[in-house]
């Protein structure tokens, strides 16, 4: 699912459209199937877990050492909101054949009701060398539960499809719901 932040207009009355631009100028030709569009929802909900890293790496933490925390100066050359965030290697290209995560402090998440969903939701910039290419660079949103009783965490689960292309910042979503009343980390 897509999502996109109406909270700028709560309060207000609204409509809002879903925009289809078929530009025919220079280097634009053809057609294709286009847009379809279903299931649209207006939600209202008051997030389980908010994080930032405007005071820096906080209770997050990294694996391999790839990630950083500050204002980047290569890449998008800017953070989303605020002065810092976190990426791979903040003022240039991360280094090759290096897998790394960055790792969300624990979290518990509440139970849902029939109908109720949790949705994990963040905004992403990313450029990798080879996109779009099967078993080339890409980014993924992990999960790891920890066990109530023994309070062991298990192995990453790869949540929602990969990362592998992007024009610029975008809200992204990934649902959460299998996970709800449970201990979670998750990574990116």
């Amino acid at each position: 699912p897509t999502t996109r932040d109406l909270t700028p207009y709560a309060g207000k009355t609204i409509r809002f459209a879903f925009f289809h631009s078929a530009y025919s100028g220079s280097g634009c030709s053809g057609t294709s199937f286009g847009w379809y569009v279903d299931d649209v929802q207006i939600e209202k909900s008051v997030p389980a877990f908010a994080g930032d890293f405007e005071q820096g790496w906080s209770q997050w933490s990294a694996d391999n050492g790839v990630w950083q925390v500050g204002t980047p100066t290569a890449g998008p050359s800017a953070c989303q909101g605020g002065a810092q965030c976190a990426g791979t290697v903040l003022d240039g290209n991360y280094p090759g054949d290096t897998d790394s995560r960055l790792i969300s402090p624990s979290i518990q998440l509440p139970a849902v009701n029939t109908g109720e969903e949790i949705q994990l939701r963040f905004w992403q910039w990313f450029s990798y060398a080879t996109a779009n290419v099967a078993d080339c660079d890409a980014g993924y949103v992990q999960v790891s539960v920890q066990d109530a009783g023994t309070g062991i965490w298990s192995a990453w689960a790869t949540v929602g499809p990969a990362t592998v292309y992007s024009s610029g910042w975008s809200p992204t979503t990934r649902d959460l719901t299998p996970y709800a009343g449970k201990t979670i980390r998750f990574a990116f």
